[in-house]
């Protein structure tokens, strides 16, 4: 028999493109839009997720922004979307 693990009473994220995880040091293609929505889970059970900042790394970090607010609590067992745009000028 298998059994799964218990749920973690700690805050925990799990991040999604539409009902797709998004696994931890992956490349994502999110396609041509301008602006894709991304679902923040937090999977734990009692304590809220906290965000205090969304940062871009790399050398076209400065192709992509947030899109309207940044969703700085999450309830356990809730999430929140974040819209990420991507912006590159043209050459």
């Amino acid at each position: 028999m298998v059994k799964a693990a218990a749920a973690s009473p700690n805050a925990a994220i799990n991040v999604k493109i539409g009902a797709n995880t998004i696994v931890n040091n992956s490349t994502t293609i999110v396609g041509n839009n301008a602006t894709t929505t991304f679902s923040i889970e937090n999977v734990g059970t009692v304590m809220a997720l906290a965000i205090d900042s969304v940062r871009f790394e790399g050398p076209s970090a400065s192709d992509y922004s947030v899109q309207g607010a940044v969703p700085t609590s999450i309830a356990a067992l809730t999430s929140q979307n974040l819209a990420i745009g991507f912006g590159r000028l043209p050459q």
